[in-house]
């Protein structure tokens, strides 16, 4: 009797022993689409990403335009045009991101517990505004223009460039024209041996000459500058603004600008502006 009673109770402690402590559940951030209690639908987490990690970064991107879209059906539907909008500043700046995603989850929360959504809404339409404050209010010059050089009109040929933009202006060597009926053949180089002086030039600068191609350059508060071009020169972008081209000749009376014939061929001045990285 003793002796079942000890073994019983020795079966009882190795039970005990090996029963031990329940482990804690692993708790941590939540992360991706996530519904609390009572919502009537779901919100995106982002993950805690860096800046560099692009794949992350285009999930949260592609998460939280889902729900814009639409297709969460949750009664989330944002505007077409300024959803393709946003989607061109996120493809520009993917580091914008991951605030926008975590403000976003702020006004989805609100949204879920209260089923109220104007503050979501005004918040999206003027996101895009926000994100590219100080931004140029046009595409970087990175790519070509190509036009042919009017003798008979002032400043031309109009190029939109952003601030830092390297854009190389060119101008063919092998066309030329002439200003007046005795005046010498000359190409966009102009004629190198007259100084551009007086102020009836638009460029009276030492290195511009008459006939020379010049260009001007205007930023958004109508600031102009002017400088020499001739047969090509590489422009740096101060800020953003336009680029025109003419030939620089005093006034604006163009009717003895004449292009040399050859036979039945007539020249003709091709210009372009071409974008640099």
């Amino acid at each position: 009797m003793r002796t079942l009673m000890s073994l019983a109770s020795g079966t009882a402690l190795l039970l005990t022993a090996g029963c031990g402590k329940k482990a804690p559940e692993a708790t941590g951030p939540i992360e991706g689409w996530h519904q609390e209690a009572g919502w009537s639908g779901s919100c995106y987490y982002p993950k805690d990403y860096k800046s560099s990690d692009r794949m992350a970064g285009s999930e949260a991107r592609e998460a939280i335009m889902s729900q814009w879209k639409g297709e969460r059906d949750d009664g989330i539907s944002f505007s077409a045009s300024k959803l393709e909008a946003l989607e061109t500043v996120f493809l520009g700046k993917p580091d914008a991101v991951k605030s926008v995603a975590i403000q976003n989850l702020e006004f989805c929360q609100n949204y879920m517990k209260t089923g109220d959504k104007a503050a979501w809404q005004k918040w999206f339409s003027g996101l895009k505004s926000v994100l590219t404050t100080g931004d140029c209010k046009w595409p970087p010059l990175r790519y070509q223009q190509h036009d042919y050089l009017d003798l008979g009109k002032g400043w031309q040929f109009e190029g939109r460039v952003c601030k830092g933009d390297r854009v190389r202006i060119e101008v063919s060597s092998l066309d030329k024209y002439r200003l007046s009926d005795d005046g010498p053949w000359m190409t966009g180089a102009g004629d190198t041996s007259q100084r551009a002086v007086g102020e009836g030039y638009p460029c009276n600068l030492e290195t511009c000459f008459h006939g020379m191609v010049v260009y001007k350059f205007t930023d958004l508060d109508g600031v102009e500058t002017v400088g020499p071009v001739g047969i090509e020169t590489v422009f740096n972008a101060p800020s953003d603004g336009t680029l025109e081209l003419r030939v620089n000749e005093p006034g604006d009376s163009f009717f003895d600008n004449v292009w040399r014939k050859k036979g039945s061929l007539i020249d003709h001045s091709s210009i372009a502006y071409i974008g640099l990285e």
